[in-house]
């Protein structure tokens, strides 16, 4: 009897350390044993049984190879760390996942704690251009560089690709009240045709969303009011701002494109650590299953695919083409809102998943784009589903 009390007594003691770390961060505590080696509390997305408040905005953080969660102790948890996940690594990474609110679980002598995920994957090197495919190249003209004169405030941002379905951080603290199932993604931040609203501003051939590195997002500047705002990414700000971009590494080395910020890439995040500038493009159809964290299509009401496989037709496109227009036609796989964006963004040529070389610089974002983005997501979550 003394010692079931003993053990009651050391069970409700780490309860309360889950109460008080699930209150600092405005979750409540999850009620499930904890059922792998480690587990961590970060900041990419809940599982399903947990809950949070309105007030704490979290981030889908694209294309990592790590878990994080809110709310979690070692002894009741939903979302321990899967293998391979970045926090799980080693008790420091696992700490400075989220400064102050990460927990390290010992291992209950099952070994250490799994490795990294490997980066994702690219192509085999030395693909010849093979040019754009016909389909959905029906965008302005121009030589895709005029407005840059030559500048560029870098030239080695990495790029990377996805689409998960997942709401943008962003939009997290413009949804009132808090309602998981309506934190989604909207069609129409999906590549876009300048010349669908006016034509270009700086000869760009497309306009792009996706999630920025904080090193893009400081030179950006802080949140524009027109397009949300993240109160949980430290900030850094950035949201609503736009990079003038160019891939060399692409058939199409000349083209530029206006991408805007809507979702942060953290410092924890592969790629984005330290000064790197790194920004994910949201691209329908580019999803990739292996490395994506937080991908919602398909199970989340309203993402508009039918299955999480069908999110990524493209996304393991360097498997079979030399570059993403060879696989534009994949495209057609998709449901019909997303299929012209993705044939926007394929028709770009991308040789490599992950490209490295590409120049930049901050510029302003083209109104037209601005009223375009600031309209699909407001109080009530995406525009068509406000009246849900």
């Amino acid at each position: 009897m003394f010692m079931q009390r003993v053990a009651n007594l050391v069970v409700l003691a780490l309860c309360l350390v889950g109460l008080a770390a699930a209150k600092e961060t405005g979750v409540e505590c999850a009620a499930a044993t904890c059922s792998s080696n480690s587990t961590t509390q970060g900041s990419v997305m809940l599982q399903r049984s947990q809950k949070r408040a309105s007030a704490h905005i979290f981030e889908s953080e694209e294309n990592s190879d790590f878990c994080c969660f809110y709310g979690d102790s070692c002894n009741a948890c939903q979302s321990a760390s899967k293998p391979g996940d970045w926090c799980a690594t080693s008790k420091a990474n696992c700490e400075s996942c989220s400064p102050g609110a990460s927990m390290w679980c010992s291992s209950h002598g099952q070994g250490a704690a799994p490795g990294p995920a490997p980066a994702p994957p690219a192509p085999t090197p030395g693909h010849g251009g093979h040019g754009g495919g016909s389909a959905g190249n029906g965008h302005s003209g121009n030589s895709g560089n005029s407005g840059n004169n030559g500048k560029w405030d870098g030239t080695s941002m990495k790029m990377t690709h996805y689409w998960d379905c997942s709401g943008q951080g962003c939009d997290a603290a413009t949804l009132q009240p808090w309602n998981m199932d309506k934190y989604i993604t909207p069609p129409g931040y999906g590549p876009q045709d300048p010349a669908d609203f006016g034509g270009a501003k700086y000869g760009e051939k497309m306009w792009l969303t996706g999630a920025a590195s904080d090193a893009l997002s400081a030179l950006m500047g802080p949140d524009d009011g027109c397009c949300g705002g993240d109160p949980n990414d430290g900030g850094v700000g950035g949201c609503g701002k736009c990079l003038l971009i160019q891939n060399p590494d692409s058939t199409n080395p000349d083209w530029t494109a206006v991408v805007m910020k809507k979702n942060r890439c953290p410092p924890h995040s592969h790629g984005c650590a330290g000064n790197k500038p790194h920004f994910d493009i949201a691209a329908p159809g580019f999803d990739n299953l292996q490395y994506s964290t937080a991908n919602v299509c398909g199970v989340r009401p309203g993402t508009g695919f039918a299955s999480q496989q069908q999110s990524e037709t493209l996304g393991k496109w360097y498997s079979q083409c030399a570059n993403t227009a060879e696989c534009q036609h994949l495209c057609d796989g998709l449901p019909a809102a997303f299929q012209k964006g993705c044939k926007l963004f394929a028709s770009w040529g991308w040789r490599r998943g992950n490209p490295s070389g590409v120049k930049f610089r901050a510029v302003e974002c083209p109104q037209a784009f601005v009223s375009h983005v600031g309209s699909l997501f407001g109080a009530g979550g995406p525009a068509l589903l406000e009246t849900a």
